[in-house]
């Protein structure tokens, strides 16, 4: 004589499949026990990753490692729902009953299905503590995942005693009442064998063990795992800052993990690094006073090992026990023990190095294949699309390079290529560079390191998070600092070095700045005197002016149309005597002279801005008034200088001769409020001249803007005189 387990899979098994007994232990068992398992497995595993999909640790200490051996155990034989189903399936329904009439109505077929549901939710109960504790990285995590899971498991339990008080109804109050107080009997198996009968009773022990067996087998071959460091994330993008500390950005890159196990962790190498001085990240458990943490190490030999503080150069994280080095990832890391980073120190999961390495460099190698600065030789591209399958991997080789020669690489060949952060520009001697492949030596990371910080001859800004991470013009460069440096040195900001440009123009992706770029040479051409491999280098405050810049901005249209504007200031003030700042300013600029027209020999004697622009200034008007009589008109030499340093606005070295009706007022453009002097040389050999007269052209400056008035005569000299002609240019015309 037995009684029946008091939960809802004996009320599903004892009642009509019609009724609502039946109906609503249905609605608990998978309305929320099979759902809120199912949710549970479906959070925790990651069906999308062949690598991980459990999402275990990357590792746990040994007390965490035997709590989850510990669990599996007590979890497996505190599941009732499991063993009480497979001895009720084994031993099938009862023969006979003491109680309510209903439990003769119980089929075979009705206890086998509850039997199966029973121990399907049991194994499924088993599988989440199984998963949430080798997640756990705690004791306690641990003992609480398996807790909570047992909770979902003794839902039909709490549900059969509600229903036992008529919270569900009189009906499944009346079936949990009736399973609470009946007796049932077995049949005695009479005519069987008497080891299938032995069998049929141990068949729950048996298959508690197997589960149990099965756990531990799993268990354990997912513990080897972890421990081999399978379950750890296997490639990391470390981005590091170089203000403080400058060969740091060597550092740059990607990492990827070893098969070294080292104190349980994982050791991660920087990908195409070789020899003794690899960067390393692994685990330290003596670092802070006793307590561990991860370190970035280099220069590691038998004399100076790993986790040796009078290695020196080593970065070293907060103190931790975490096994997985992307739980550091976001803390304040250090130089040594003593010096914190003020520097960013960034780390990031990236699925494969090679995919870190791929095409976002080299599909684009072709865009650019010659870059030049103004006063450079061209650099040519070394670097082409590697076939596939062959990924550089490799901070240098990723990136493109260049080399001031197209075939043969010798010692006084310029080389730039890219060191982690920055751009670097040396030759091949200062690298050693032995004639080999220029390509396969600089895979070999170590060859930075194999050199003090004078083995630079350029170094660029930080371009790591701009879009020159991938080229190495139109950034700005710099002679290095190699004062106190190691490695590689610090960028002289006091001292920039000229840009480099891409020398290829391109309509649509690499627009010439001025000028037109020929389609069939990608060369741009330029037509103003411009410089530089997309004509950006402007003639401006070179003492000549050139009309075409002569305008204060200029509105350019660059790629898909959008529009930058330039600064121009009118030529840079080559076109006015007050702006232009070069010892050869206004010379040969005159090409008439009260309109005559000069010759290019002789302007070139000749000092004047007759094209100079510029609203806010004064123009004065200069005016030879002829004799009556006079059939021809020789101008004596003159000079107009204005300012406190004399500076001179108009000059005439010259007699010029022309015609008493061809005269013109001659034009000058002074500042406002300054005084100016006219000195004339050789007046008593001048014929023709009546008289000089000097006006200021009728504009006044209202807001900036011109407005038309009267011309207004300041001074008028008859020939010959004595004394210089002095006046002053009023503050606001009139």
């Amino acid at each position: 004589v037995f009684q029946i387990s008091k939960d809802l899979y004996c009320v599903l098994a004892t009642s009509r499949a019609t009724s609502w007994p039946f109906f609503f232990s249905l609605l608990v068992i998978f309305g929320l026990q099979f759902m809120l398992l199912g949710l549970l497995v479906y959070n925790q595993i990651d069906f999308t990753s062949s690598e991980n999909p459990m999402n275990l640790p990357a590792n746990v200490g040994t007390p965490v490692r035997v709590s989850q051996a510990l669990i599996l155990v007590i979890a497996l034989f505190s599941q009732n729902d499991l063993l009480n189903g497979v001895e009720s399936l084994s031993l099938g329904r009862p023969t006979s009953y003491r109680g309510s009439d209903r439990f003769s109505k119980i089929s075979r077929l009705q206890w086998k299905f509850a039997s199966i549901l029973r121990i399907s939710q049991g194994l499924l109960n088993v599988f989440c503590s199984f998963i949430l504790s080798i997640q756990s990285e705690t004791v306690f995590d641990v003992v609480l995942n398996v807790m909570g899971v047992g909770f979902v498991s003794g839902l039909d339990d709490v549900a059969f005693h509600l229903a036992g008080s008529g919270y569900f109804g009189g009906k499944v109050k009346r079936s949990a009442k009736d399973i609470e107080h009946g007796d049932f009997v077995r049949e005695r198996y009479y005519g069987q064998m008497s080891c299938l009968v032995g069998l049929k009773k141990s068949f729950h022990t048996i298959v508690a063990f197997s589960v149990l067996g099965l756990a531990i087998f799993f268990f354990t071959f997912l513990s080897i795992q972890q421990n081999n460091g399978v379950y750890t994330l296997q490639n990391l993008h470390v981005i590091i800052g170089d203000t403080e500390i400058p060969y740091l950005g060597l550092l740059n890159g990607c990492y990827e993990a070893t098969n070294e196990i080292f104190n349980q962790r994982i050791v991660y190498k920087q990908v195409g690094s070789v020899g003794i001085k690899d960067a390393e990240f692994y685990y330290c458990p003596n670092l802070w006073n006793g307590r561990g943490a991860w370190e970035l190490g280099i220069e590691h030999t038998s004399y100076i090992p790993r986790c040796a503080l009078s290695a020196g150069g080593n970065m070293i994280s907060e103190a931790t026990t975490a096994y997985d080095l992307m739980d550091v990832a976001s803390d304040r890391w250090h130089f040594d023990e003593e010096y914190t980073l003020a520097d960013s120190f960034d780390i990031y999961e990236t699925n494969d190095c090679k995919d870190f390495f791929d095409g976002r460099y080299v599909r684009s190698f072709n865009d650019c294949r010659i870059v030049q600065s103004e006063t450079s030789v061209p650099m040519y591209l070394v670097q082409n699309e590697p076939a596939d399958g062959n990924i550089y991997s490799n901070t240098a080789t990723s990136h493109a390079v260049y080399a001031s020669s197209k075939d043969v690489i010798e010692e006084e060949t310029d080389i730039i290529f890219f060191t982690g952060r920055r751009w670097v520009l040396t030759t091949a001697a200062q690298i050693g560079f032995n004639g080999s492949d220029i390509l396969e030596y600089l895979s070999t990371y170590e060859m930075h390191w194999s050199f003090s910080s004078d083995w630079v001859t350029l170094i660029s800004e930080d371009v790591l998070r701009g879009p020159s991470d991938y080229y190495p013009f139109g950034v700005q460069w710099y002679y290095p600092d190699l004062v106190g440096q190691t490695y590689l040195p610090a960028a002289d900001t006091s001292r920039p070095a000229p840009t480099l440009e891409c020398a290829r123009c391109s309509p649509d992706t690499n627009q010439c700045t001025f000028g037109t770029c020929n389609r069939t040479t990608r060369i741009c051409e330029c037509q103003h005197n411009e410089t530089g491999a997309l004509c950006q280098n402007l003639p401006l405050g070179n003492g000549i002016c050139d009309e075409f810049f002569n305008e204060d901005m200029r509105r350019l249209r660059y790629f898909s149309d959008s529009r930058q504007d330039m600064k121009l200031d009118y030529d840079g003030g080559d076109c006015c005597g007050s702006t232009c700042t070069q010892s050869h300013c206004g010379n040969g600029a005159l090409e008439t002279l009260f309109g005559a027209s000069l010759e290019v020999e002789i302007s070139k004697q000749f000092i004047g801005y007759q094209k100079c622009k510029n609203e806010q200034m004064a123009v004065l008007l200069l005016q030879i008034i002829p004799l009556p009589t006079a059939s021809d008109v020789h101008m004596p030499p003159f000079e107009v200088q204005c300012g406190e340093g004399n500076v001179t606005y108009l000059r005439t070295p010259l007699f010029l001769t022309a015609a008493p009706e061809a005269l013109q007022s001659e034009r000058i453009m002074v500042p406002c409020g300054v005084n100016c002097q006219m000195r004339i040389e050789g007046i008593s050999f001048s014929t023709g001249v009546d008289r000089i007269r000097l006006l200021l052209e009728g504009q006044s400056l209202v807001d900036g803007t011109d407005q038309n008035g009267t011309d207004t005569l300041l001074l008028e000299r008859t020939i010959p005189f004595d004394e210089d002609m002095k006046w002053s240019v009023p503050m606001q015309p009139s």
